[in-house]
């Protein structure tokens, strides 16, 4: 299985596995760690895409190891996480709009 990350970011990345683009997780959980820890509770909670005002949920079926540590990857959605962008008046408004969806769909917040 080839793996490589072609873009890192706080929180998702975007990988591509033999020539896939995904959109992963990356963690620094060792895969020493990981063969401790029950990996079906890891892959049940999907994670939450929200753009324009619209919720996608996003699951990643699988786990691989990659340099040592576990990542996460699932369907690939272009776009960036909060922690990647500078807030403007633009972004402000749509995470207004993201609030809104969060709230109206009563999605768990972590």
């Amino acid at each position: 299985m080839e793996v490589t990350i072609v873009k890192s970011g706080n929180g998702a990345s975007e990988i591509t596995v033999d020539g896939n683009t995904m959109l992963a997780v990356i963690t620094n959980l060792s895969s020493k760690i990981y063969k401790q820890i029950s990996r079906q509770e890891l892959l049940s909670e999907p994670g939450r895409i929200i753009k324009a005002g619209l919720s996608t949920e996003w699951k990643s079926s699988e786990s691989i190891e990659y340099e040592g540590n576990l990542i996460f990857p699932g369907p690939f959605y272009s776009g960036n996480t909060l922690a990647d962008i500078d807030i403007n008046i633009e972004i402000l408004l749509n995470i207004a709009i993201a609030y809104q969806t969060v709230i109206g769909e009563n999605l768990p917040v972590t």
